[in-house]
This record gives structure tokens, sequence and C-alpha cells, in this order.
């Protein structure tokens, strides 16, 4: 089958679900194109160039087209110049349009107007954590413009693929998307991400870790709603020096400046920086707990597949990352439960034992994306029946 996924934005080499149910389901034995702009999204002290350039690229063995744009609203979507033709060239049995809130999709229903047995899909990232925060983009911009868009192509669309159930509740009350139409697919992580004992021996090697040091791991796009001084806050009420932690991923620029001012002079603290995507399996096998206090983000996923225990903050529905067992909620914002869940935790070795063990089998259960993408293909004859 020829399934044609359509995105505004990519960034080559990453564990999204962009990059990652492509190439999954192309290992279904399927033949995969990505359509996406000449760009990649902006990120605040990103320093490498956002214009990739058009033309035929590989991930991973999946072929990506850049095409020309027309303008964008940076980070939320473009308007692209040539996709319809790209489609018609193409020609496509299944669209998986990522973004319900993107001027793409209607030229994707258009396409599905001229040649009705294409399988269109779309999915949703958006929840009230996320997004439609403000009055404005709640009322207005969700509840009135994309509703309205929406509205006028939903017919033509034969699934919305939700990554939370709290996502699946912002469409069904914000956008209005019809119930029959929503169906639950939850992100995973890249299966490369396991753990790795020799890469546990070499991380901890190359930074001067003892076997009993407790190093703590935090990672991602980091600004000041990941509230990573919160974990700094903790450690410095915490003597121990056997405790390291290490902070991973680009920083926001004023957000690093605070917690360098924080962390002066304890050299427990240790600032990597950017990591390809691809090596953060090495650092997750190294740590003994991954902590993140703020946002929600699709590095647990990986960090879980490797069998790391995470502690995270509590957003509603993200009971599931840690049901099995394998890790702990934040219930309030205080740091001290911070503190006080590491203290835990590096004073009960067999408990943490047996959280990474949980860790790994929720991994394989519910975190694989080969599992992930051959649900994205399930019921299509079903579905073209209707």
């Amino acid at each position: 089958m020829k399934i044609t996924h359509i995105c505004q934005y990519y960034n080559d080499g990453w564990g999204y679900q962009e990059n990652l149910l492509p190439r999954y389901q192309k290992k279904l034995g399927h033949d995969i194109v990505v359509i996406t702009s000449d760009r990649r999204p902006f990120y605040p002290g990103d320093k490498n160039k956002r214009i990739i350039g058009t033309g035929t690229f590989f991930d991973n063995e999946v072929r990506v087209e850049r095409i020309p744009i027309k303008w964008e609203l940076k980070n939320r979507f473009v308007m692209f110049k040539d996709l319809r033709s790209i489609l018609e060239k193409e020609k496509p049995d299944y669209i998986f349009h990522h973004g319900v809130t993107a001027l793409s999709l209607k030229t994707a229903v258009e396409y599905k107007k001229s040649y009705p047995n294409t399988f269109l899909v779309a999915d949703s990232h958006s929840d009230f954590g996320n997004t439609g925060k403000s009055l404005f983009s709640k009322g207005i911009y969700h509840g009135i413009f994309w509703k309205k868009f929406i509205h006028k192509y939903i017919n033509y669309i034969d699934k919305v693929f939700c990554v939370t159930p709290w996502v699946i509740e912002f469409e069904k009350e914000i956008h209005k998307i019809p119930q029959e139409k929503i169906f639950l697919l939850p992100l995973g992580a890249d299966e490369q991400y396991t753990f790795d004992k020799q890469a546990r021996t070499q991380i901890r090697e190359e930074y001067n870790l003892d076997d009993d040091d407790f190093l703590i791991i935090t990672a991602g796009k980091i600004d000041s709603f990941k509230k990573t001084d919160d974990i700094i806050m903790a450690l410095k009420e915490i003597k121990n020096q056997k405790i390291k932690f290490m902070i991973i991923g680009s920083i926001e620029p004023n957000y690093f400046d605070k917690l360098k001012k924080l962390s002066k002079e304890d050299n427990r603290i240790i600032f990597k920086g950017w990591v390809e995507q691809k090596e953060f399996y090495k650092f997750f096998s190294a740590a003994d707990l991954g902590i993140w206090p703020g946002g929600q983000s699709v590095i647990w996923q990986a960090a879980v597949s490797c069998g790391l225990p995470i502690v995270i903050k509590h957003w509603p529905y993200v009971e599931y990352m840690v049901e099995n067992g394998n890790g702990l909620i934040l219930y309030s914002d205080n740091y001290k439960e911070i503190k006080q869940d590491i203290e835990i935790l590096m004073n009960s070795p067999e408990y943490l034992k047996e959280m990474r063990q949980k860790a790994i089998l929720f991994s394989e259960n519910y975190l694989s994306y080969s599992k992930i993408a051959e649900e994205t293909l399930k019921d299509i004859s079903k579905n073209k029946e209707k």
C-alpha cells in the first residue's frame, strides 16, 4: 500500500511520531513517503539553520519530500505551494495528515474527493495543557476558526487519531469532533531504545561516575515550563555527594542563565547540552532515575523503553505512563516533593530494580511502534465500505 504522510515541519533523525510512524509502517512492507516543508520548526536558543531546502531526502530509509511554502504561521502551520500536484504524482492509497489544525488538511480532503477510495486520517496532539490556554486561543482560534474548518471537512476524514485521552477530551469539547471519528493512538518509542549495559559503563566512565553514584537525568527542549530548576533546588537540600544530575538538551538562553546561577559551585550538576536522539539510549541506560517536573514530553516514552524509572508531573491521564509500577507522579509544584522521591528511591535499591524491570515490561506491551504502526492500518477496508 502507498502511504503518504503530510506534516508541516520535519526534523531529520529525531524520535517524534512523524519520524517513527512512517519508519515502522515501512517495516511492515508499505511504500512510504513523507511530504513536508523546506524547514524545521523554530526552537528558542537553537542555532541550527531552519531552512533545509527542497528536494528528496532520506531519513532512516524513509523518503522525505521537502516542498516550498508560500508562508507560515511559525510553529503552527505552513501554506504549501504545490501540495496537490505532489499528491497527484504520489497517488497514495492512504494519507496520514499530521494535525487537524493545518490548511493542508483541505488539500488532502480535496484529493480524497477526486479519489474516494483514498483512506484519509488526521491526528491531534492538542490538549488543555499545551494549547487553548488563553481565552483567545480556546474561544476564537480553536473554538471558532479551527472548529468551523474541521467541520467543513470532517465527513471526508475516516479517522482522527488522538495521542492521549486528554487529547480526546480536547477534540470533543473544543473542535466538536464526533465520537465515532475519534480513536486513541498513543505515542511510543523507537525500538532501538533499550537498556544497554555497555553504554551504561561507557557513559559513566566518560563522566567519571562511580558504579555507586546515583545518576538523575532530565532531557529535552528545556525552558521554564519544564521546571528543571525545581530538581536543582531539591538537590541543594540533599547533601549526598553520590547524587549526580545530568541535564541533556537545548536550553532557552535566559533559563540557562538561571540554572547556571542556581547550580553554582555544585559539581554534581552536569550540563551535557544537545545530544542526537539516536544517542539518548546511552544516557538513559547510564542513569538511575529520570525526572520531568514540568510539561509532558515524548522523551518519557524513550526513557521508559530503556528501563529507566521516571518521576513525572501529574497531568490529566498521564497515570498510564507509571501505572505499571515503573515510576512516580508529582502531585504538587513544591520541589520538596522531588527531594522526597529522590531520597526514597535512592535508599531503596531493590524497589528501584523492580521499577526498572516493570519499565521494560511496560515498554514491550504498550510503547512498541511496531504495534502502533499496525494499529494505524486497522479496519481500513471496513471503513471504506461505510
